[in-house]
């Protein structure tokens, strides 16, 4: 797979679909910013997608350390927008969980992630964010 993100941003109806799995609002809301722009969102929830389906076909801890090292040169490479800023702090987040965590724990951590940005994403889209 690619690393490159500029043409995988997911459309509203995906991260609707995304965000309702099974999620405790009492994490969530002291977890994630309720005034973080919704393009945040998006760009977050797009490098956990593609980072997570690419760690799938090959879940190793060293494939992670080379995804991750891609999608960092390819979100330099995006223009300097809310998507850049939400994927580059999702990709920082999976770059923590790959120094500390097992490969099942990291795949498991990333659709729970998952959820809760898609989310984060309609409910900062409809309140105008």
């Amino acid at each position: 797979m690619r690393a490159d993100i500029n043409d995988a941003w997911l459309d509203d109806g995906t991260l609707s679909r995304l965000g309702q799995g099974v999620v405790n609002p009492s994490t969530w809301a002291v977890r994630y910013d309720p005034q973080c722009p919704s393009e945040f969102y998006r760009g977050y929830a797009a490098l956990l997608v593609r980072i997570g389906n690419a760690f799938r076909q090959n879940a190793n801890l060293a494939a992670l350390g080379q995804l991750i090292d891609a999608f960092d040169s390819a979100i330099k490479a995006l223009p300097a927008n809310e998507r850049r800023n939400g994927a580059s702090f999702a990709l920082m987040n999976v770059a923590s969980y790959a120094e500390r965590g097992t490969a099942p724990q990291i795949l498991a951590t990333l659709d729970d992630e998952l959820t809760c940005i898609a989310r984060c994403f309609v409910q900062n889209q409809a309140r105008g964010l």
